[in-house]
């Protein structure tokens, strides 16, 4: 009947008895729009063109002071017709918040707390009024506290439950709050539901303890109250002082591994799989700070963590590894002790289980990258055979085109609790920004300083293996022509460089050639970046001096010695450019058609200017050219 209502032109006529003095009037009538606005978007539309909302708001602020039980009843009448209004409506629920009625409803529900209906109707409105910057100018936090601790019926409690939950996470309405007594209501109601056995129970425990994760900073006796959880045999309050612990980890004051272990220690086996995810967050929130590394491991948490590493679910997998990651970011010895744990094996065998998982592949390509710096781990990397892990994995995406978890490049990886996307968020963001399987093989290739001949006879053995890995340069050399994704190209293309000059095999100079990637390596020594200019020219040198006869055709298609005297030409050019270059150029000469072409263009007018250059190497490089381009002139 509301459409035919509002058809039959109904609601103007009762916009106007909202002007009405007489109370019973504005009683029924305020009931009668609010059934038609009820669900009915035809009702609502009229409504809203009549200007029925605005005069609405207008009696709640001219009566919420007035406790007459006619006025309060009155009260709760209009509140229930702008909820009916504004329900799942932004625009109106926008309008009724820049009309100023959020102000107004908390200031009814500090004056009418007693009026059980009316004090109902504000928590619904408030619940559907969710404007967090609105409410923080307010007192509801105050308020909201003082009707909770009057609360004795479950039902009530949850319905204030259900208002707290949204506005605790906004942070200034959160320290309200906390200031309002929050907190220990909250506790007091874990105090007196944990060991009861009703539904009601049980459902207050979890929504209490629920919302105690969203505090932070942790002090004192509630901190204290919060860490007894732990040691409960209820898996819910479990969860809840875990994730509680989460956020007051947070707070670089807050020693509480000891509690985490106990935690992971009795979930490790055949545990809470929820409560081992909350456990592993509040790890690695715990573990940012550079001064709570130590502590966590003194306190044994690697040998739980490399245990959790076996678990069957991604998400334990997941922050397993990145609370790994935090605890030992940039500690050599700390990540010397998870290779001699066996990580290294463990990580090649999520990357093949998992590797469908963006995130927790991510995870163990970071790992890989970053425990390939180590001295030794590169050799133990490639005998575990994480080379052909990768080769699969980028086959695998090479036609889906998921970055992520291809090539990129970076710098260095993220610092540890640092997103960048949502880190990829936390340890993920540096994949998100480095080719990490590219990055993870390049580091595993790269010289190691290592005592010992038969160690360092291994380590060739290790780097040829790459090297010669014909379908790893094959891949290599399609990815360095990834002009979409320049992080991809570049990447690509000083793993090429480094599986180079790190063997100086003439091997690999040999399946570099057949691969077809010394035109790319010449394009690389044409890069905006030094360093990879640098890589490339090294590399190109090494190639001349193994192999220049079958690299002869490469250097000419690629117009090699042009790129040479661009860069010796060029003022710009580092120091390490320009002496690299020259050293490239003495050692093509050998080739009659790489001669020819350095003599047609005046290589010795470029040469003798840099005698001068202010860089003695540079210079005394210059005179050495010059007498070699002068005697075979």
């Amino acid at each position: 009947m509301r459409g035919p209502c509002v058809e039959a032109g109904l609601i103007p006529p009762l916009i106007q008895l909202l002007t009405s003095s007489d109370q019973e009037v504005l009683l029924q009538t305020g009931r009668a729009l609010g059934n038609i606005c009820y669900d009915s978007h035809e009702g609502r539309s009229a409504v809203d063109l009549a200007g029925g909302a605005q005069i609405v708001a207008e009696h709640i602020k001219s009566l919420y002071q007035n406790t007459e039980p006619e006025n309060e009843k009155l009260l709760t009448v209009f509140c229930g017709m702008l909820m009916n209004y504004s329900n799942d409506n932004d625009s109106l629920q926008a309008q009724l918040i820049n009309m100023g009625v959020i102000p107004t409803l908390v200031k009814l529900l500090g004056i009418h707390s007693h009026n059980v209906a009316l004090t109902e109707m504000c928590l619904i409105a408030f619940g559907n009024l969710a404007e967090l910057e609105q409410f923080a100018s307010t007192n509801i936090a105050e308020e909201l506290v003082r009707l909770f601790q009057k609360q004795t019926e479950h039902e009530k409690k949850e319905m204030i439950f259900e208002v707290l939950a949204p506005l605790a996470e906004n942070d200034v309405i959160k320290l309200q709050l906390v200031e309002a007594g929050l907190v220990e209501c909250l506790l007091e109601v874990v105090a007196q539901t944990v060991d009861g056995e009703r539904e009601e129970d049980v459902a207050q425990l979890k929504t209490s303890s629920d919302l105690m994760k969203l505090f932070e900073g942790g002090k004192g006796s509630v901190f204290q109250r919060v860490l007894s959880w732990i040691p409960s045999h209820n898996h819910q309050l479990q969860l809840a002082g875990a994730l509680a612990i989460a956020n007051f980890a947070r707070n670089d004051g807050n020693c509480i591994h000891m509690k985490l272990l106990e935690l992971l220690d009795r979930h490790v086996d055949e545990g809470n799989v929820t409560v081992q995810h909350a456990a592993l967050s509040a790890l690695r929130n715990l573990a940012i700070p550079e001064f709570m590394r130590g502590p966590c491991v003194e306190a044994g948490l690697i040998p739980p963590l490399i245990q959790l590493l076996t678990s069957s679910d991604q998400e334990v997998l997941l922050q397993t590894g990145r609370a790994l990651g935090n605890i030992c970011y940039d500690s050599h010895s700390l990540q010397a002790q998870l290779i001699n744990m066996g990580v290294i094996p463990t990580l090649v065998k999520l990357l093949g289980i998992h590797s469908h998982n963006v995130a927790l592949t991510e995870m163990c390509l970071i790992a890989f990258g970053n425990l390939a710096e180590l001295d030794g781990n590169c050799i133990h990397m490639v005998d575990t055979g994480i080379v052909q892990k990768l080769l699969e994995l980028l086959d695998r995406h090479v036609d889906e085109g998921n970055v992520t978890v291809q090539p990129r490049s970076s710098e260095r990886p993220a610092e540890p609790g640092h997103t960048c996307g949502e880190q990829i968020q936390d340890a993920v963001s540096w994949s998100c920004r480095r080719g990490v399987e590219v990055s993870a093989i390049r580091d595993a290739s790269s010289p190691v300083q290592t005592p010992g001949d038969v160690t360092h006879a291994h380590r060739h053995t290790s780097r040829d293996q790459l090297g010669t890995n014909g379908k790893l340069v094959e891949r290599l050399v399609e990815w360095c022509e990834a002009k979409d994704h320049a992080g991809v190209m570049g990447e690509s293309n000083r793993l090429l460089s480094a599986l180079i000059r790190h063997s100086k095999s003439k091997e690999v100079v040999k399946t570099v050639i057949q691969g077809g990637g010394v035109k790319h390596l010449v394009t690389m020594a044409t890069s905006e970046h030094m360093i990879m200019q640098n890589e490339a020219l090294v590399a190109l040198g090494l190639i001349a001096a193994l192999d220049l006869v079958a690299a002869e055709k490469d250097f000419v298609g690629s117009s090699l010695v042009s790129v040479l005297h661009k860069l010796l030409s060029d003022e710009r050019s580092a120091p390490e450019i320009k002496y690299n270059s020259m050293i490239l150029i003495c050692a093509v000469m050998g080739s009659e058609p790489l001669h020819k072409e350095v003599q047609s263009l005046a290589f010795i007018d470029v040469v003798s200017r840099l005698r001068a250059h202010e860089n003695k190497t540079v210079s005394h490089q210059a005179s050495l050219t010059e007498q070699r381009l002068t005697a075979q002139s």
